[in-house]
């Protein structure tokens, strides 16, 4: 044991004689270790911790299935699975919503889930304060009751225990409260926290329901039960639904872990990142083991001379590992704050949808992560340089007159490192290029419409308080026209589905009198001047007019591929079309350009518009079309609002600028941190580049000094200097290029009109890699044209 301190002591001591190595060696692999340490925090909040309910690993989602999409479960057929299952203890379904919050300051909107009485039996999680919903709560006619989160209950109603039993106001509705749920409670998990949860309450008529597929539904599967059986006996309930009720149930389900379900592609996106931050680590790593060599050929004479006092290759070994291993957990602490700061910096740049990233800290886990990444360094970092020392001639190393001697074989090995470096970064470097690239095509998407100096603003109105469509479409044409006559409005006009926004609504359409199949078709309904508004190009017919009245003739406007659709060769323009659930019928009136509703990377779909006084719905988005900058008019939106409702909140108030670059979150926060972790590598690679030319000029000084006595010239000398990083350079060109070729189809999700092998991001890459390795070994090569001879030759 005290030998161990001794070496410990005289390792510090080590350390210390070379303050600047170090603090270099430290920072490089804090650097590879914090950013390994960042993503291992996110992978470990959203894919290794389990869910926070009791024993989640038995919480299924269940989902009906239609062709190759899934949909929600209808009414009664959770009735059915509840009651005809034999491998779930309980099943519970949910639908969300919002309710506005009024009687306790500012009216607010709050998200809400209406909810079976059986979901916080499956989710195993009880209130803090009061009950949970009983079977008697879910009935027709009953009082309305409710059970609010911690967090409404500390904020609005300031922690009063006395809350239980009294009432709230939703929607201007009085809601008794039963319960508080705890701090830590989330259901469902989204990206907009639900705060109130109501009782699920189905008329008496539930049949008519048979064919409204739209609940969430999880199960808690009974202990020894598997997902395969759980399967089996959802799949055949709903067999025998579809054979009594053959054109509303499916006959197909879906039975999956709960956080498999709710985690879904984000899995694959965030194995791809940690692949990404592991070639970091790994250049990182190599980068302080080059650095370690370079170190070990400087003591080669100390080494030899404690072998030949007595020491035995394990105690060098010993001495070797003791020094890496403090310099390690230098680093291993750096890494932790780097990681600590990284970690809140992933939060803040993620897209909202990504599930469970706010839980992601620097836990007991992640800490230890860190501990055995750092002695995983420690252990790399004394291997090569120990194996150098392990195999130096004594006698050569003590009769040599300079350590600067028989340098090819650690130079070897330093170009294998640099290879590696150049290979990984390489790689790395295509992946980002690759995403880059597709950002910027997504950018050149006509999305159909015109996104500047547009604000948007959202609002739904409380069926308690505006119960018939006629109220509700008196009130947005009020709106409407208030905003028309703030001076800095140029249009103003309202949809009750945004472009990009990630909601939509489909129908069955097909013209009346004709045998055509239906066609799937987007559905929304608008405002008069919602086309002039947004600048969407009207390319046949007219558009909506004070003539569209709701006693009027019906009358829709279709998207220019829904014109193709239903008609190619002919004119569809007075066609009557048959839509919805009633099978209403409309005539055509006008075609508008397409528009850009899933995505910028989704091809156009078939879209149907029809005026809101004819298909008045209870929420809508306002889009006010500024003269100037849309930003100030957030204000006169809420203004205007209160003017007709005092209760009434605006949410949502955004531009659709940020709307559209919202819809490219995903690929953008992944090309951050791809592009992010490929700069670092680059620059660590540049590092080793330049590194292992400047140590080549010191240990070649005596060599370069003949040479130049022997009347060679500077451009010699620093073609020689050049090769010693282009060398290994271009091999790591080469092998990175394929690597890259290998590795990208991963990326093939995320791309956008770019091959995952696309030959001029390849090349241009390699070339910029290539020229930036040459530029980083200019320097040191440009020294060595400088060496004097007769210095240089004054040590022989």
């Amino acid at each position: 044991m005290d030998s161990i301190i001794k070496d410990i002591r005289y390792g510090i001591r080590s350390l210390m004689k070379q303050p600047v190595f170090n603090a270099i060696a430290i920072i490089t692999l804090a650097l590879g270790i914090g950013a390994n340490t960042a993503i291992f925090s996110v992978v470990n909040a959203v894919l290794l911790q389990p869910l926070p309910y009791n024993d989640a690993s038995r919480i299924v989602r269940i989902n009906e299935t239609e062709g190759r999409g899934g949909m929600g479960v209808s009414p009664p057929n959770l009735v059915n699975f509840q009651q005809e299952n034999q491998t779930f203890e309980s099943i519970a379904g949910y639908a969300g919503g919002s309710f506005i919050l009024t009687g306790v300051g500012e009216p607010f909107r709050l998200q809400t889930a209406e909810v079976s009485h059986e979901l916080f039996s499956v989710l195993g999680i009880k209130p803090i304060l009061g009950r949970s919903f009983s079977a008697d709560d879910e009935k027709f006619g009953q009082g309305y009751v409710a059970i609010i989160s911690f967090e409404l209950w500390q904020s609005r109603f300031g922690a009063d225990r006395q809350l239980l039993g009294r009432q709230i106001a939703l929607d201007s509705k009085s809601y008794t409260v039963i319960g508080v749920m705890p701090r830590e409670f989330e259901f469902p998990i989204q990206p907009e926290k639900v705060e109130v949860w109501t009782p699920l309450v189905v008329a008496d008529n539930m049949d008519q329901l048979r064919g409204a597929h739209y609940l969430d539904v999880v199960g808690r599967m009974k202990p020894g039960i598997s997902l395969s059986q759980a399967h089996a006996d959802i799949e055949t309930i709903t067999s025998r639904l579809a054979q009594q009720f053959p054109n509303l149930v499916s006959g197909k389900t879906t039975v999956v872990p709960l956080q498999q379900d709710l985690v879904g592609e984000t899995r694959s996106y965030l194995f791809i990142l940690t692949g990404a931050v592991l070639f970091v680590f790994l250049i990182a790593l190599a980068n302080v083991t080059s650095l370690m060599l370079a170190r070990a050929a400087e003591r080669r004479k100390e080494i030899a001379l404690r072998t030949a006092l007595g020491a035995n290759r394990l105690r060098v070994l010993r001495q070797l590992l003791i020094e890496s291993m403090v310099l390690s957990v230098l680093a291993g602490a750096m890494g932790t704050l780097i990681a600590a700061w990284g970690t809140d910096f992933l939060i803040a740049i993620a897209p909202r949808d990504l599930p469970r990233l706010q839980s992601a800290h620097i836990d007991s886990r992640v800490l230890l992560f860190t501990s055995a990444v750092s002695v995983i360094s420690a252990l790399i970092l004394t291997l090569l340089p120990g194996w150098r020392a392990g195999v130096t001639d004594l006698q050569k190393t003590l009769n040599a007159g300079d350590c600067r001697s028989n340098t090819a074989p650690r130079q070897g090995l330093r170009k294998a490192l640099v290879v590696g470096q150049v290979t990984l970064a390489l790689m790395l470097l295509c992946g980002a290029g690759l995403l880059i690239k597709t950002l910027w095509k997504l950018n050149s998407v006509n999305p159909g419409f015109d996104p500047e100096s547009v604000l948007v603003g959202e609002l739904v109105l409380p069926k308690t308080k505006y119960p018939d469509p006629n109220r509700q479409s008196i009130f947005f044409q009020q709106l409407i026209e208030r905003l028309k006559t703030i001076p800095d409005v140029e249009a103003v006009g309202g949809t009750s589905n945004l472009p990009l926004s990630g909601t939509n609504m489909v129908f069955l359409a097909s013209i009346e009198n004709e045998s055509n199949a239906s066609i799937p078709t987007g559905f929304r309904a608008v405002s008069h001047d919602y086309f002039r508004t947004m600048r969407i190009p009207l390319l046949k017919g007219r558009a909506f007019d004070d003539r569209d009245s709701a006693e009027s003739q019906s009358v829709v406007v279709v998207n220019e591929t829904m014109a193709h659709r239903i008609s190619p060769n002919e004119e569809v323009l007075g066609k009557r079309i048959k839509h919805g659930f009633k099978k209403q019928v409309a005539e055509i009136v006008g075609v508008v350009g397409d528009v850009k509703y899933a995505g910028l990377d989704q091809e156009s779909k078939p879209e149907m518009y029809a005026p809101f006084a004819q298909r008045p719905w209870p929420f809508m988005r306002i889009v006010v079309r500024a003269k100037s900058g849309s930003a100030a008019l957030a204000a006169a939106l809420r203004e205007a609002t209160k003017a007709i409702d005092k209760d009434q909140p605006v949410d949502k108030i955004t531009t659709m600028s940020e709307v559209v670059n919202g819809s490219m979150g995903t690929r953008r926060f992944y090309m951050e941190l791809l592009g992010t972790f490929a700069a670092l590598a680059l620059l660590l690679a540049i590092i080793g580049i330049y590194g292992i030319v400047s140590y080549s000029v010191i240990q070649r000084t005596r060599e370069i000094g003949i040479r130049i006595a022997l009347g060679a010239q500077q451009f010699d000398v620093l073609r020689l200097m050049l090769k010693e990083a282009l060398l290994p350079t271009l091999i790591g060109v080469a092998l990175g290029s394929a690597g890259a070729f290998a590795a990208t189809r991963v990326l093939a999700s995320l791309l956008f009109e770019v091959k995952p092998h696309d030959p001029a991001t390849f090349i241009s890459l390699s070339l910029l890699l290539a020229a930036v390795a040459l530029g980083a070994s200019y320097l040191p090569a440009r020294r060595a044209t400088k060496v004097d001879p007769l210095v240089a030759l004054r040590y022989e």
